[in-house]
């Protein structure tokens, strides 16, 4: 059961970088666990020029340019495509140009899969912001589902186990390893 988590969490671990301000002051963003001002995207697309990046428009602030941590040795400019907050989230583009080519080789977009097929009892794998940390995993049960109608559109909240801290953003995987929802 070990090789399968394991699994996931490889596949998963492609797809999700660290989003951080340009420009936001070192010594009062830092904390104990990294940048306070940093969250993490879930990469869900890609052309020939770039990488598109998912991720929460309340967490990544108001200005147009970010930087997306590919690992702990290379940073690229992102800018901000659009925003939505009444769903709370928020597209970057990342140009392929500036990543090297070792580490692009390194990174995937998610396949996005149906959540409205998730029942009460499913499994699944975490990865993100988890617990104030950005690149941790955790697995659970879904635990409930409920549906919530808007104004013009409608969507189902997975209730899991997995507690939540204020600014945790994460996404969670089915165990073929798709992004079934976003935490």
């Amino acid at each position: 059961i070990t090789g399968m988590y394991t699994a996931v969490v490889d596949k998963a671990n492609k797809s999700i970088v660290r989003i951080d301000d340009i420009g936001s002051n070192v010594d009062s963003a830092l904390s104990d666990t990294g940048s306070a001002t940093e969250t993490v995207g879930i990469i869900i697309g890609e052309s020939e020029d770039e990488f598109i990046i998912l991720t929460s428009s309340q967490i990544i602030g108001n200005s147009k340019e970010k930087i997306i941590k590919i690992s702990d040795s290379t940073e690229i400019k992102a800018r901000l495509i659009s925003k939505e907050q009444n769903m709370g989230l928020a597209v970057l583009s990342m140009g392929k140009d500036n990543i090297p080519y070792d580490e692009r080789s390194n990174i995937q977009a998610a396949t996005l899969d149906n959540s409205y097929i998730i029942s009460q009892g499913d499994t699944f794998v975490a990865a993100g912001k988890l617990y104030g940390q950005a690149e941790s995993v955790d697995f659970g049960l879904v635990t409930g589902i409920s549906a919530v109608s808007g104004i013009d559109n409608s969507y189902e909240i997975i209730e899991t186990g997995i507690k939540a801290s204020i600014g945790d953003y994460a996404f969670l995987f089915n165990l073929q390893g798709n992004v079934i929802g976003i935490s």
